[in-house]
């Protein structure tokens, strides 16, 4: 069985959304009863939140060396294989997380150690931990980097500090994280 790793990625969506949200408002106002005097003015208050939810509903989904881009709101997709650089970086059973505004990528199936940053659509290496990762869940928590749950040490948890690169070992818990989640519960 592989994952998919999933992030949004509304950095693509502004373009496809400007025409969409176009599109939605000339089919609103078509729709108008013309003697409905509201209606216009409905249209265009759901036209001025239909760009940011809109883009908000788009997400990047990667499976093996494939790549998309997808739009829950829009109910579009877009494949970004042949312009995606995975700068070989292996993301079956790895984890995505966003953290002080980029976006990781950690471990994997055969990038146990690894972790890259998207940019400019594609992968950076950052560095490589001293942890294996793998099928793990990562969160933002405390200005670092969650790594929990690895498949071969389901109780333990790691950090990483993404301005130091320094991974630090955390206290195990009584429960395993493999495949679970990570949630920040109360704050």
């Amino acid at each position: 069985m592989r994952f998919l790793s999933l992030f949004p990625a509304s950095i693509f969506a502004y373009e496809s959304c400007e025409t969409f949200c176009k599109k939605e408002l000339e089919q609103c106002f078509l729709s108008c009863d013309p003697s409905d005097f509201s209606c216009p003015q409905e249209c265009l208050r759901d036209d001025t939140s239909c760009r940011p939810e809109c883009a908000e509903a788009k997400f990047a989904i990667f499976y093996r060396d494939e790549a998309w881009t997808t739009n829950f709101r829009m109910d579009a997709q877009e494949d970004l294989t042949s312009e995606f650089d995975f700068d070989n970086h292996d993301v079956d059973y790895s984890c995505t997380v966003e953290h002080k505004g980029s976006y990781y990528l950690i471990g994997g199936f055969d990038d146990r150690t690894r972790v890259s940053i998207f940019e400019n659509c594609g992968l950076r290496k950052v560095t490589d931990l001293e942890q294996n990762h793998q099928m793990h869940r990562c969160r933002s928590f405390q200005d670092e980097i969650w790594i929990c749950g690895d498949k071969d040490r389901a109780n333990e948890c790691t950090s990483l500090n993404t301005e130091t690169l320094v991974e630090t070992t955390r206290p195990s818990s009584e429960i395993g994280h493999l495949l679970g989640g990570l949630v920040d519960y109360q704050g």
